[in-house]
């Protein structure tokens, strides 16, 4: 990934007028730490149980997830998803 806009660029620099993009780049180059992988949030149906949990893109895959039989952290098929803009957007 290329460096940041906000990075050259002094906090005051972005503000409520500012695009998404230039907001994006700040919220980026404040919370740095792996590019390899981010974790989504998750909720149980019932509500009783939360957490975070890394993106597979394999997630759900028929032939690839083997959910609920085996625990993502021993699947052989696990392929995490970088940390991205579009992630941070959406």
């Amino acid at each position: 990934m290329s460096e940041c806009v906000s990075d050259a660029l002094p906090f005051f620099a972005v503000s409520s007028g500012s695009t998404n993009t230039e907001k994006v780049e700040l919220f980026m180059s404040l919370f740095r730490g792996r590019k390899d992988v981010y974790a989504r949030r998750w909720k149980s149906k019932d509500g009783l149980k939360s957490g975070y949990s890394p993106v597979c893109r394999n997630e759900w895959v028929p032939g690839a997830c083997e959910k609920p039989r085996i625990k993502c952290a021993d699947c052989k098929k696990r392929a995490h998803v970088p940390l991205d803009k579009l992630a941070i957007v959406i």
